[in-house]
């Protein structure tokens, strides 16, 4: 019974969430198994979406099914722990898992402080262990001067002769790079596994930077 510990069979399951906080949880199936091994083990490990994952990897949130009410309890003691160098909290799972949404057959990622002579190879071929590429998009830069409209009004000391500032403003590439692209990956199912695994490599190097 409840007070005991032990729930009869035919009595619902009970499941707890794993996540991290500030961060995205990432690790596996096999990791999590590991870390309530002392409480007992787990009847399921699934996904945020309530389903086992076919790759045995766990991103964002796990839900852990316990058969008896007893493990949950000491399941939750373990809250604040860590799983693979990360900490964890655990707590009772009241709601149902989210619907997921349909596939839209791509995401993408952010990459950041990229050193101004990396070309597409450069990037595809630092992300290609991440997942299928469809094509990187590089954000560039306005030419200096671009934008600058209205009257001039620097002091006449301060302006240089018109010709100076239109060399100035030729001598911009139109392409410059911003230092800044985003990695587009097929994602057939929605899982985001692609943009996952790229995270991943967040603070790596790339062309020494």
């Amino acid at each position: 019974d409840e007070a005991s510990g032990d729930a009869p069979t035919d009595a619902p399951k009970r499941q707890v969430y794993v996540r991290c906080n500030g961060r995205a949880l990432r690790t596996t199936v096999d990791a999590i198994t590991a870390f309530f091994e002392t409480v007992g083990k787990p009847v399921a490990v699934l996904n945020k979406w309530g389903e086992a994952p076919s790759d045995g990897q766990i991103y964002e949130r796990a839900l852990v099914t316990f058969k008896k009410n007893k493990a949950v309890d000491k399941a939750l003691g373990l809250s604040g722990g860590a799983i693979e160098g990360r900490q964890v909290v655990v707590g009772i799972n009241l709601q149902p898992p989210p619907r997921r949404k349909q596939a839209c057959g791509s995401c993408r990622v952010f990459v950041g402080n990229l050193p101004f002579e990396a070309d597409d190879a450069a990037v595809r071929s630092h992300f290609s262990s991440c997942g299928t590429i469809l094509f990187v998009r590089f954000a560039t830069a306005a030419p200096k001067g671009h934008r600058r409209t209205g009257k001039d009004r620097r002091p006449e000391t301060d302006r240089r002769p018109e010709i100076d500032r239109r060399t100035e403003i030729d001598a911009q590439p139109a392409d410059a790079m911003a230092g800044y692209a985003f990695v587009i990956f097929t994602d057939t199912d929605g899982s985001a596994a692609a943009a996952h695994a790229a995270l991943s490599l967040n603070g790596s190097t790339l062309l020494g930077r």
